[in-house]
C-alpha cells in the first residue's frame, strides 16, 4: 500500500508538470490522448447512472391500467384508439402519466410452428405472472379457454343487474373448480367501444382473465364497455 502512495504522489507529480508547461490547446491534446479511454468509460457509467435515475425516480414508465391479449388479429392502431379512448374516459388527467391502456397482439394459430410455439409460450408465461387483465378472441376458442381455467366469474366485477342487462350477450361456461356453471364471457358484436377503435367485433368475446392484478380498473373497464350494449335479437 506504501509502494502505491509513492507511485501515483510521483505519477501525480509528473503529470502535473507536463500540463504547467504546455498550452491550454495542448493539455486537451494531451489528456485525451492518454487519457480518452477512462473518460469514455465514466461517461458512459454516468450516462447509464443518468437514465437509471430518470427511468425509476424522474419520469418513471406508466403503469398499465389495464391490459388487453388480443387473440385475435387486431390493428395496431385500432389497439390504440382503444387505448386512448378507456384512458381518456377513465383516468383522471393528473394520473395519465401515471397509468396507461395496454394492448398486446397475441396470435396462438400461426402457419409459422415456431412463431406458433413463442407466442405460446409468451401467453402462458403472461397469465402466469398477471399481467393479463382481459382476452378478446374468437367464439370458437371459448369453449378451449373457459376448459384450460383462463376466464374467471364476472360476478366479481358486475352486479347482478349490469349482468341481467347483458341478455343473451353473456355467456356461461362450467367451472369444474367450483362445479358449477358461471357467467365468463361478453359477446362484443357491434360493440361501441371497440366499433369506434376499429376493432372487428363480430364472434369476438371480452373476457377476464383468472390471474390478474387491475381489480378495480377491471370493473371500471367492463362497466363502460358494457354501459351502452344493445341486446342481441
Amino acid at each position: 500500500m506504501e509502494q502505491f502512495k509513492a507511485y501515483f504522489k510521483r505519477f501525480s507529480h509528473e503529470e502535473l508538470s507536463k500540463l504547467r508547461g504546455m498550452s491550454f490547446r495542448d493539455k486537451l491534446d494531451y489528456i485525451w490522448e492518454y487519457y480518452k479511454l477512462p473518460i469514455v468509460a465514466i461517461a458512459a457509467v454516468l450516462f447509464i447512472l443518468g437514465s437509471i435515475v430518470n427511468s425509476v425516480w424522474i419520469n418513471p414508465p406508466a403503469k398499465p391500467f389495464v391490459h388487453f391479449f388480443h387473440l385475435t388479429y387486431a390493428p395496431y392502431e385500432a389497439m390504440e384508439a382503444l387505448a386512448e379512448e378507456l384512458d381518456a374516459a377513465l383516468i383522471p388527467p393528473e394520473d395519465r402519466k401515471k397509468f396507461k391502456t395496454q394492448s398486446t397482439l397475441i396470435l396462438l394459430k400461426d402457419s409459422d410452428p415456431q412463431m406458433e410455439y413463442a407466442m405460446m409460450q409468451k401467453f402462458f408465461a403472461s397469465v402466469a405472472t398477471g399481467e393479463v387483465d382481459f382476452f378478446l378472441f374468437e367464439d370458437e376458442d371459448f369453449e378451449a379457454m373457459s376448459d384450460q381455467g383462463y376466464l374467471t366469474d364476472l360476478r366479481e366485477f358486475m352486479s347482478r343487474g349490469q349482468l341481467d342487462a347483458l341478455g343473451d350477450r353473456l355467456l356461461w361456461a362450467y367451472v369444474e373448480e367450483h362445479d358449477a356453471e358461471l357467467p365468463v364471457g361478453i359477446r362484443m358484436d357491434d360493440n361501441p367501444v371497440l366499433t369506434r377503435a376499429g376493432i372487428y367485433t363480430t364472434d369476438q368475446i371480452l373476457s377476464v382473465c383468472v390471474s390478474r392484478k387491475n381489480d378495480e380498473h377491471i370493473q371500471k373497464v367492463l362497466e363502460y364497455i358494457c354501459s351502452n350494449i344493445s341486446l342481441r335479437t
